[in-house]
């Protein structure tokens, strides 16, 4: 506690900005924090962040600059441990996608690392809005294992809490992916959102495409695909629909150069033929949460590789498909109710797969907005109920799925 007794809340991003989705989780996190009754909410930055403009909070007087990622012993001295960790209470760490090794053992286990060094130092620790797939590497399940079991673990999805429960033998917590609280919000210098409402306004079926490099290649986790080949099939194959005048927005979602977003996205523009051009927008940058969900609240059907993407699309009421390489995206549709949007992506794009689905999407789209508008509400609650019971301590771990949104009569074809 601080001198007078106010408590005071840690928020820990699951590595440096960069990515819409992750921006959007600190600052629905700290929102959150905040509307539960915290006034002291601070987040850890980290030395080599960038300002990427994607709507991360601005930083708070009492912002904590880590010297390192991952973290490191070597760097992270006992004096800056103290420093980082003294005073907070809470601390919450948003694990996301990082706490299976998918990505890498490395980023895994240094969130680890920061959860065990606040625990240390007097903290109480959640990790929270984490996904888990259900083949996890092995050092990473062996520290899980090793955390207090006083550190309980939040999982965004039932798969998840299941996969991690079977992996650990460490209880899951059930929660909601914290982005769903992400407001839309407009901006007079957004190309890509005067566009579409443009071509909207006119009548036209405008599609946003959110590539990942990390789709489409014999190892989703390997060396980032740049092939444009096949969601450049996908686009031409979309504008020849017959019956419907299509536009593409194609929109990254990371904005470090290393991770492939951006370079995908150029690759994309490079290869399309240009009989097609006119009909495509492609953004060099990401968009903020908030312009995100405004803008794909314009568009008739969101193909979305990227998670957040998917859920900003959720939000804003717009039917998806959603190409899975992770489990993490089948597992928020079931939570929704709309597990028949995804699409399995595990042997890369199938472009015949994917356009049939986007037809059969479209065709039934109304419904699915009305299943979309059940959907989204309940996932709100969820997730501020998450952050009750993690600032409480309370909350039952997990032992079957909830069945607050009834699922979904409609079925869509299995191309």
């Amino acid at each position: 506690m601080t001198g007078d007794g106010r408590r005071r809340v840690l928020i820990v991003p699951p590595g440096p900005e960069g990515g819409v989705g992750d921006a959007a989780v600190v600052q629905m996190l700290a929102s959150a924090v905040r509307d539960a009754g915290v006034s002291d909410v601070g987040v850890l930055t980290y030395a080599a962040d960038e300002d990427w403009g994607l709507g991360a909070l601005p930083r708070p007087p009492d912002f904590v600059v880590a010297p390192s990622w991952p973290f490191d012993r070597a760097r992270w001295s006992t004096a800056t441990i103290q420093e980082a960790f003294r005073e907070y209470d809470d601390v919450l760490v948003a694990g996301n996608d990082c706490i299976d090794g998918g990505y890498s053992n490395e980023g895994s286990l240094a969130l680890l690392d920061c959860a065990r060094f606040a625990y240390e130092h007097g903290a109480r620790v959640s990790l929270v809005n984490c996904s888990f797939n259900q083949h996890p590497t092995a050092p990473v399940v062996a520290g899980l294992r090793a955390l207090p079991p006083s550190i309980r673990i939040w999982l965004r999805d039932a798969i998840s809490a299941r996969s991690f429960r079977a992996a650990t033998s460490r209880p899951a917590f059930l929660g909601a992916e914290i982005a769903f609280l992400v407001e839309p919000s407009a901006a007079d210098d957004s190309v890509p959102l005067a566009w579409v409402r443009r071509h909207a306004a006119a009548g036209d079926h405008v599609v946003a495409l959110v590539p990942n490099p990390m789709v489409g290649t014999a190892d989703p986790l390997g060396a980032p695909q740049r092939d444009p080949g096949p969601y450049v099939a996908i686009i031409e194959r979309l504008l020849r629909a017959a019956g419907r005048a299509t536009r593409v927005l194609v929109i990254p979602n990371d904005a470090r150069p290393g991770v492939g977003d951006l370079e995908l996205a150029a690759a994309i523009a490079s290869a399309l033929s240009a009989a097609w051009r006119d009909a495509v927008l492609v953004s060099p940058r990401p968009l903020p949460a908030r312009v995100l969900t405004e803008t794909l609240g314009h568009v008739a059907l969101l193909i979305g590789a990227r998670f957040h993407a998917l859920v900003m699309a959720l939000i804003a009421g717009t039917p998806v498909v959603a190409l899975e390489y992770q489990d993490k995206m089948r597992g928020v549709l079931r939570e929704c109710g709309l597990e028949a949007l995804w699409v399995p992506c595990e042997r890369g794009l199938d472009v015949e797969r994917v356009v049939a689905r986007a037809d059969a999407t479209l065709a039934q789209a109304a419904a699915l907005r009305a299943g979309i508008a059940r959907a989204v509400p309940a996932m709100r609650r969820r997730a501020r109920a998450m952050i009750a019971d993690v600032l409480a301590g309370s909350g039952a771990p997990f032992s079957s799925p909830l069945h607050e949104i009834a699922s979904m009569v409609i079925e869509i074809p299995r191309s």
